[in-house]
């Protein structure tokens, strides 16, 4: 459960859907440019905030309701995941919003789902490693992020210089379930 390809799994999974992370802040720029929205989404852009503080809270409570109902650690954790790579794929669909409230409701889901998937990977490092190697893991696991952030800043920028933000949403809707797959993929044994 602890061999190298579970290390591996940790590191791209961190890697893949880090990478959204920098990406995640773009969605009130390209909507602000319809200049009636902007007034509107002034008001309202908090929202996606409270549901990323949401995601990180219900990431957790689910992963123990799942717990109580018979589910080990580590699966519930996973399932946890899951539902947030389901629902990610959503977030191109800030693009063709037909109003401010559905632009801000559609990246409130994204961030809901972001930080849900942060906790539940965060905590599946605990369930599945043992203590002496758990800040390794965590060591590995930011070095992806970093370098998923890094990556992606750079590749952000140029796809909005030279095309537009379309392309980084949908790329941001299929880093998660890449990730996801990756997890599930590289792991050699279940939790």
């Amino acid at each position: 459960m602890t061999d190298i390809g579970n290390r591996e799994s940790m590191y791209s999974d961190s890697m893949s859907s880090e990478s959204a992370v920098p990406a995640t802040g773009q969605w009130l720029y390209i909507l602000g440019r319809k200049e009636t929205w902007l007034m509107i989404l002034g008001r309202i852009a908090w929202l996606v905030y409270l549901a990323a503080d949401i995601g990180c809270i219900a990431g957790g409570y689910l992963s123990g309701v799942l717990i109580k109902r018979g589910s080990t650690p580590a699966q519930s954790r996973i399932w946890v995941m899951t539902l947030a790579a389901v629902l990610l794929p959503l977030s191109p669909l800030i693009n063709s919003a037909s109003s401010p409230l559905m632009a801000v409701g559609i990246a409130a889901v994204a961030a809901f789902a972001h930080l849900a998937w942060q906790i539940s990977l965060s905590t599946l490092i605990v369930d599945i490693y043992p203590k002496p190697m758990v800040g390794t893991v965590f060591g590995l696991v930011a070095a992806g992020s970093g370098l998923g952030g890094m990556i992606s800043t750079n590749l952000v920028g140029r796809a909005v210089t030279y095309y537009s933000y379309v392309p980084i949403f949908v790329v941001m809707g299929c880093l998660h379930p890449l990730a996801y797959l990756m997890l599930r993929g590289l792991r050699k044994s279940k939790p």
